[in-house]
């Protein structure tokens, strides 16, 4: 049930009942966002099911059902993840579970509440939302609490999560609430304590109690729904089933960042031994990239890669990949080449070394694979380098694993950081391993490092995945004879070129002295083959090395 790589829907926001129109876009992006909060509640309504939902950057680590229904989550309906404190107000939406919820009750109400509000605000109507006049902000305005003149918000970050935290936090309190998302720009004028008795955001009563316990040994916190649609414009005290909305953290739920109360940071290093059920790669992107930090734990499944492919050529749009875009290219159909040996390992003082090295590798690397018809593969980065970010720098002693943690320096935004991310390899230490056994090994992550992100190489966890079988250990590793392809100390062109197609192993490895071995008797073409696996960023220093 986790494979599916792309599917349809016919559904989109309906006709808003304020302003009679939909979304102004429709099909925009926010309709895949809230498309499955429809299904959601379609789900609860039509089927009487339990139904999860999960973003799209959720590994799912292990079965998480047990977990839900034991106590102390058993006794509870709606259970979201936390941003995070412990309040109603605060969701995290990327994963929600919706168990035992009544067709038309409490739980359900806050779903349909919330496609109801956005589909409102995303309609953009004329005069609703912008303007000195605007009617959404009439009577805030008309209280002197806020003033004019407004604009439409089109688009916001997180905005799922943000309405819902309103949506959910106004049930809580059993009045309707605005606190994180509104529909457009205003000016506070008011007092702080007037603005939220008009929008409703009073913060004690979303407060969550805490219950935890039994054999799970789960902490959660929770709160009595009290909004339903019982009343004709949508606000009402519900009647019905009593329903509670709860929290998800910890061994059941946590996020790379670990905000949310009760969560297992995956930065901390941990989640490469112990693993939450519900991985979630929240706050990953700005801190090494979230696909980058799912291969360095080995999660990454590169069958996405394939689909997203497909998807390219089929539609002539971007799709996302892990692999670069030339792995797919007919001029590195034939696997792809890995460093091995002393070059395979860069051990520098700082990480700005480790970059210079990094960079000098992956093109020297790369011109022998254009040469070879292959994928040049990325070094990996030493586990034990003194750059790599500890317990001491982040102010979090004894909680990193082994006393290092997993960011691309510190603190944030991590201008010229680098870090690593830990995971379980057959071949950390790039060298052909025909028995199976792992150890420790780490790949880098990078913040916002010039020239590390500009060329056409692979990660390697590529090399994990190629040859994760026995067969494959032993039927599709082979290594280079680096020395009989060279020449007065220099590897000749013409003679890898003439090698290429005596390997039809996946992965070839080359072992290469150091300092590396320069590239003699390149053509024109040749040095335009390997241009075109480099962006404008990286051109200059590739050139230079050709």
């Amino acid at each position: 049930p986790w494979r599916i790589s792309c599917a349809w829907s016919s559904w989109d926001f309906g006709k808003s009942r304020e302003s009679g129109r939909g979304c102004r876009r429709p099909g925009e992006l926010r309709r895949l966002w809230y498309s499955r909060h429809h299904y959601m509640s379609r789900v609860i309504g039509e089927l009487n099911l339990n139904v999860a939902v999960v973003d799209g950057d959720i590994s799912v680590q292990r079965d998480f059902y047990p977990l839900l229904k034991a106590p102390p989550l058993r006794e509870h309906n709606l259970i979201y993840t936390l941003d995070h404190q412990h309040t109603c107000g605060d969701l995290n939406v990327g994963f929600a579970y919706c168990q035992n919820c009544a067709s038309g009750g409490r739980a359900q109400w806050a779903i349909d509440e919330g496609l109801r509000r956005e589909g409102y605000f995303c309609a953009g109507e004329p005069g609703e939302f912008d303007g000195a006049n605007a009617r959404f902000w009439a009577r805030s305005d008309g209280a002197g609490v806020t003033a004019g003149p407004h604009r439409w918000v089109e688009w916001t970050t997180a905005r799922d999560q943000k309405l819902y935290s309103d949506v959910v936090g106004g049930s809580c309190c059993g009045a309707p609430q605005h606190r994180l998302l509104f529909p457009g720009t205003y000016k506070q004028v008011g007092d702080s304590y007037a603005f939220m008795r008009q929008w409703g955001s009073h913060a004690g009563c979303m407060t969550m109690a805490a219950a935890g316990g039994g054999a799970s040994g789960l902490q959660t916190w929770w709160h009595e729904l009290l909004m339903g649609g019982n009343a004709s414009d949508g606000y009402a005290r519900a009647g019905g089933p009593r329903e509670t909305v709860a929290i998800a953290t910890g061994s059941l739920a946590s996020g790379w960042h670990g905000t949310g109360e009760g969560e297992l940071a995956g930065w901390s290093g941990h989640w490469s031994e112990r693993p939450p059920a519900v991985a979630h790669f929240v706050g990953g992107g700005p801190a090494g990239g979230k696909v980058e930090i799912m291969q360095g734990l080995g999660w990454w499944r590169y069958e996405a890669d394939v689909a997203a492919h497909a998807i390219a050529e089929a539609t002539n749009k971007t799709a996302g990949y892990a692999l670069p875009r030339s792995f797919f290219w007919p001029a590195t159909r034939r696997g792809v080449l890995v460093l091995a040996g002393p070059a395979a390992r860069i051990d520098t003082a700082t990480s700005a070394e480790y970059v210079s090295a990094y960079n000098e590798r992956r093109r020297w690397l790369l011109r022998l694979a254009v040469l070879l018809q292959r994928t040049a593969v990325d070094p990996r980065a030493p586990c034990d380098a003194p750059w790599v970010v500890s317990d001491t720098r982040t102010g979090h002693r004894g909680r990193g694993y082994r006393g290092r943690w997993y960011t691309p320096g510190w603190p944030w935004p991590f201008d010229g950081g680098v870090g690593i991310v830990g995971s379980k390899c057959r071949y950390g230490e790039a060298e052909p391993n025909t028995t199976g056994a792992t150890a420790d090994c780490c790949a880098p992550i990078f913040g916002k490092v010039a020239g590390v992100r500009c060329y056409e190489t692979a990660h390697p966890a590529i090399v994990e995945t190629y040859l994760a079988t026995t067969y494959a250990r032993r039927t599709q590793s082979a290594e280079l004879p680096l020395a009989d392809l060279m020449v007065g100390g220099e590897v000749d062109a013409g003679k890898l070129r003439a090698v290429r197609g005596r390997y039809e192993q996946q992965v070839l490895w080359v072992r290469p002295p150091l300092p590396l071995p320069p590239l003699r008797g390149l053509s024109t073409s040749d040095r335009a083959a390997v241009q075109r696996f480099a962006s404008k960023e990286c051109l200059t220093a590739l050139k230079g090395s050709l």
